[in-house]
């Protein structure tokens, strides 16, 4: 619209009743954005994971004195291990708490929401009573102002917390070495992640003092590296020796033998399901523990993954594979893989994916669309930051309910015994 004696032309967004596309596009991908996260929570409460201890029993006296036997190896390094990974389940790189609090700190406290107003003068965040707001900028300085937020987190973590302070990963990996427990983690049917914790050491169920000392050896070079391929000798590249974290593909051979094991214990379980039934209608409490059915479906599967590890790690020069960047980000399973399991070096630990730490970009966008979305209908900073918070730690109570049910279940860990 141009006047009389007007000198300049000035423009302006579109009022919001011309871009309700605009508006409904925002809703649907907010929608979608929950569709994918809910997929992505199913998917991470459903994998399935096993500890396999390489502890051997130690020798001890029967009480005659007469002779010796194998004692019971100690399950307190694996309930430690258990629930150090039940712990990682809901951790995040970034904080949700802190980002609401600077949306609502910028948006509010100085008045940046304001940018969103329809005024030709683009430097002009001054309160005028009589100018409209526009959808199209409240969306671009939420989004602008969000994505700027949360890089700044993820930098810190990626550039110095991961770096001098605290990395959950690698010290989770470090755990299993220490305690002499390897982990095979299957987020799909044919595939996972093998994380290798299996050590040198005669005993890892020992004293703080030999403990010590074996990381004082192993400091000085005393001892082999940790890596699965640690023995190869025609190795150079340190970084290969000392890896402890794959990409794992099995056969389907396998995995036919791994879910007739299964489907003959759920069949066992089914059978004890009826005297379960009784004991309610008699009024009596039936136990949670596992059964003994389930534990030996456990030791059967376990001793199958020992013995694949043993027969890998025999034969690591055909089934350890490095690792390439379309491989790694598309998953592609080798050829090989299809005639026998083969492990991939992963130097990039992608088991996080697992987890919600490693799906911190797509928990980001979720928030970001989210909070755009509300903003536009309720145009108060101050109350979409508190729902989205709320629905953030929701997110984080189903994940980290679910899956300590899940763990539970497939590691045979009672509930109780993890804090």
């Amino acid at each position: 619209m141009l006047f009389k004696l007007q000198r300049e032309a000035s423009v302006v967004v579109v009022e919001d009743g011309d871009v309700a596309g605009f508006r409904a596009a925002v809703f649907v991908a907010a929608v979608g954005q929950g569709l994918g996260l809910l997929h992505m929570l199913y998917r991470q409460v459903t994998y399935d994971i096993f500890f396999m201890d390489w502890e051997k029993p130690r020798r001890v006296l029967t009480r005659g004195g007469g002779r010796e036997e194998s004692a019971p190896v100690s399950c307190w390094r694996m309930l430690f291990v258990a629930n150090e990974w039940n712990e990682l389940q809901a951790v995040r790189k970034t904080s949700p708490a802190f980002t609401m609090l600077c949306m609502v700190l910028f948006l509010e406290g100085l008045h940046l929401s304001w940018a969103a107003r329809m005024d030709p003068n683009e430097h002009n965040l001054d309160w005028n009573p009589y100018s409209q707001d526009s959808s199209l900028l409240r969306v671009g300085t939420d989004a602008g102002l969000f994505i700027f937020i949360a890089a700044v987190q993820l930098l810190y973590v990626g550039a110095f917390a991961q770096r001098f302070l605290l990395h959950p990963l690698a010290q989770f990996v470090d755990l299993l070495f220490l305690a002499n427990i390897s982990c095979i983690i299957l987020d799909d049917k044919l595939a996972g992640y093998y994380l290798h914790g299996r050590n040198q050491s005669q005993f890892s169920d020992t004293s703080i003092v030999e403990l010590n000392n074996a990381l004082l050896q192993e400091e000085e070079g005393l001892v082999a590296n940790r890596g699965l391929a640690a023995g190869n000798s025609t190795l150079g590249d340190p970084e290969v020796k000392e890896n402890q974290t794959f990409q794992v593909y099995l056969t389907r051979a396998q995995r036919e033998r791994y879910e007739g094991i299964m489907l003959e214990h759920m069949h066992s379980a089914a059978r004890h399901q009826g005297s379960a039934q009784g004991l309610l209608r008699n009024g009596r409490k039936p136990s949670h523990r596992p059964k003994e059915s389930a534990l030996e479906a456990r030791a059967r599967i376990l001793d199958d993954f020992k013995s694949l590890v043993v027969q890998i790690e025999n034969n690591h020069a055909e089934q350890v594979l490095p690792s390439s960047f379309l491989g790694r980000i598309l998953r592609l399973p080798p050829e090989l893989s299809a005639q026998k399991a083969v492990l991939v070096h992963d130097f990039h630990s992608s088991f996080g994916n697992v987890l919600l730490y490693g799906n911190e970009v797509r928990l980001i966008m979720f928030e970001l669309v989210m909070f755009c979305a509300l903003d536009v209908s309720l145009k108060s900073p101050g109350i979409v930051a508190f729902l989205v918070y709320l629905i953030s730690r929701l997110i984080t109570w189903v994940r980290k309910s679910c899956g300590e049910r899940n763990i539970s279940r497939k590691t045979m860990v009672g509930r109780h015994f993890l804090m």
